[in-house]
């Protein structure tokens, strides 16, 4: 039995990878997470065309329609620079 991700969960991936290193490099969200409001709306916007909002919607509802796992790994790359944003309190 073939556990490894499917080319197209690959892909996906590596579209909101490419999204966020162009959209959200680490310098940019220093600033983002030291400024007022810790938000970025720009990135957040392109996020949201990407479907990263409705992933577990149904089409039919207006979402993406896909499946448990497409949301982990979409979860997963998000993931991968959160630890950047923390915030000394």
């Amino acid at each position: 039995m073939d556990f490894g991700l499917s080319d197209e969960q690959l892909q996906l991936q590596s579209v909101f990878r490419d999204v966020v290193a162009k959209e959200d490099p680490p310098q940019k969200r220093r600033e983002v997470f030291g400024g007022e409001h810790a938000h970025d709306p720009l990135l957040w916007r392109g996020l949201m065309e990407l479907g990263a909002g409705g992933v577990l919607v149904p089409e039919e509802q207006g979402g993406t329609g896909l499946r448990l796992l497409d949301a982990v790994l979409i979860s997963e790359v998000l993931g991968e620079t959160a630890f950047l944003g923390a915030r000394k309190r």
